[in-house]
């Protein structure tokens, strides 16, 4: 249970710019020098590039993110959408069996999500980094624990989470019930 989920996080940590830092690994194969240093940088341009990718495939309609709110969940549950999927003319693709590869996707879709919540609430490009930059934060911090929360190697601390978040009382009885079959 712990080995596959941190190796999927260390995974994705090595590709992201600045969290990439927090691995001593990185950070020893920078320091290496020659093909260590190459690979190093290579897979820090590759983790960059798939957020970039995340957020203009979101951009364009084609990456369905995270919801930030139930309602939200609800909506594109009517209109036939699923988060974290891939929208390619009617049909939708769910991307989370896609492990580690889509996480950077995914994440990217989610920032671009927020940056576009914010500027729908009336405030610039360069207000939102600097003068929110505790709603950026928030932002960033949601979209982690999203997208790893709602791997299938962690539903069930996912479920935990979402029925705290979204108070669903009846939880327990479902949990039960999945361990006992006939109940």
């Amino acid at each position: 249970f712990y080995v596959t989920p941190v190796n999927l996080l260390k995974w994705v940590g090595r590709r992201t710019p600045l969290l990439h830092l927090a691995s001593r690994r990185m950070t020893d194969d920078i320091a290496a020098g020659g093909r260590r240093k190459n690979l190093a940088y290579a897979r820090l341009s590759m983790g960059t590039s798939l957020y970039a990718m995340g957020g203009m495939l979101a951009a364009g309609g084609y990456l369905i993110g995270g919801s930030s709110t139930e309602e939200e969940r609800k909506s594109k549950a009517q209109a036939g959408l699923s988060d974290y999927s891939l929208k390619i003319n009617d049909t939708t693709i769910e991307l989370n069996r896609f492990d580690p590869l889509v996480t950077p996707l995914m994440l990217g879709a989610d920032l671009y999500s927020f940056h576009r919540e914010m500027l729908d609430r009336g405030y610039g490009a360069d207000e939102i980094y600097t003068e929110k930059f505790d709603e950026v934060s928030a932002a960033l911090i949601t979209s982690f624990t999203n997208n790893v929360l709602n791997k299938t190697w962690l539903k069930s601390v996912s479920d935990i989470v979402d029925a705290i978040k979204y108070g669903n009382e009846n939880y327990a009885k479902q949990a039960i019930a999945s361990f006992a079959p006939y109940s």
